[in-house]
């Protein structure tokens, strides 16, 4: 081949190149496969609370580097496995796709590729290592499966929604994008923080995003119970931090306590007029509130050790004052990210709405220096994806116990 036949295949190339590849950008529109899914069009959403007592409780739970370890096994620990219902983790370390790869969701088998992933990702078999040496310590049965996700931001959250999909994992964990603000650039934790609301738009069952931004979850120390706080005003997002609560409450020298806040909304300024249907789907939603409130406080007649507070409130500014009042020695903090509609309002909350979008106002707070100086970590849990429509199935309780109510007071 002489040099000009060469150089005329080469300039065909970069043509076909320059041309093809913007081309296929503009017609071919991802949709994930999560979303085509005609299940969830129906509302039928995995979550925490549908989880039977008596069978193996799924967990996926993505890292972004080593410092996440310590944290998300404290809180599979907190979760308690047991022998009737033993912990199955989908542990995902997510890597950042540069070029024009192909993007990958694998699965590790340590047999047949260990010595091709220590050299390709060692810090991968240095984060996988970490979850096996949990597991074998754990306090209760814990099954790892280890994968790689390589993948760009933008997209890294399909493969994983359609790994939930496909295995009925009710509970996907994922770090918030502030963790390791020390350890990653401004572009990596805008990334991070944009992938973080895409899990939050699709997710196909209970999301939780783990704000832990001073690494002390898991950190031992000198108090004989973990103990856990749960703020509670309503709604299927806070019911899924309570059902996660009662699992919890189960584990021996667990204390969980509960702070739920009845905020009158009739002091909100506005008139409030339902149609039949919105106001049937309150009463609804008030009912299951009700029946996993009582599930909880019968856990006290149990093996758990629960404690709870009613609180009430005028207004959601009132929620604020008293949230500060229950300031405390927690190990561990959960609310949902989502509440009641009305139960809170943006324009009351002033300036605790810097992470107000992926956290929700309370979650925003709760993970603020305003609360605890910012050392308590934070559990914001949201039951399916913003997109997602449908009824949600909720726990009921069969025990009626008699509520306690205190005022807002400092402690």
């Amino acid at each position: 081949m002489d040099d000009d036949t060469f150089s005329q295949l080469v300039f065909c190339v970069m043509i076909i190149s320059s041309v093809c590849t913007p081309l296929i950008n503009s017609l071919y529109k991802h949709r994930p496969r999560v979303l085509q899914s005609a299940s969830l069009y129906e509302g039928h959403i995995r979550t925490i609370q549908n989880v039977p007592r008596n069978t193996e409780f799924r967990m996926i739970c993505c890292l972004h580097n080593e410092l996440n370890v310590r944290g998300v096994t404290a809180l599979l620990e907190a979760s308690n496995p047991m022998i009737e219902s033993p912990i199955c983790v989908y542990a995902i370390h997510l890597i950042e796709l540069l070029g024009k790869s192909t993007p990958v969701l694998i699965p590790i088998n340590y047999r047949v590729n260990n010595k091709s992933l220590s050299v390709n990702y060692p810090h991968t078999n240095h984060i996988m290592r970490a979850f096996e040496n949990y597991a074998s310590n754990s306090s209760g049965p814990v099954t790892v499966l280890p994968y790689v996700n390589v993948a760009p931001y933008k997209s890294m959250d399909d493969a994983i929604c359609n790994l939930a999909q496909d295995k009925m994992v009710p509970f996907i964990i994922i770090p918030f994008h502030e963790n390791d603000k020390m350890q990653v650039v401004d572009h990596t934790e805008a990334s991070i923080r944009k992938m973080n609301a895409r899990f939050q738009t699709h997710v196909p069952c209970t999301l939780g995003i783990l704000v832990d931004k001073h690494s002390q979850l898991g950190v031992s120390k000198t108090n004989v119970f973990f103990n856990v706080g749960i703020f509670f005003i309503g709604g299927p997002d806070d019911r899924e931090a309570l059902a996660l609560g009662i699992r919890m409450s189960e584990r021996e020298n667990t204390r969980v306590s509960l702070f739920r806040f009845v905020v009158n909304k009739k002091d909100y300024g506005r008139k409030i007029v339902l149609t039949k249907d919105e106001r049937e789907e309150e009463d609804e939603d008030l009912m299951l509130d009700e029946g996993l409130i009582d599930e909880f406080k019968s856990m006290k007649y149990g093996m758990g050790s629960v404690s709870w507070f009613e609180i009430m409130v005028e207004d959601g500014v009132a929620v604020l004052d008293a949230v500060h009042s229950l300031e405390g020695n927690y190990d561990l903090v959960m609310v949902g990210r989502r509440h009641n509609d009305g139960s809170l309002n943006g324009e009351e909350m002033g300036t605790f709405i810097e992470n107000a979008a992926i956290l929700g106002i309370l979650g925003d707070l709760l993970s603020s220096n305003e609360f605890c100086v910012g050392m308590i970590p934070v559990l914001v849990t949201q039951c399916g994806g913003v997109n997602r429509s449908g009824k949600l199935d909720g726990g009921t309780g069969s025990f009626n116990v008699s509520q306690r109510t205190c005022s807002v007071a400092n402690k």
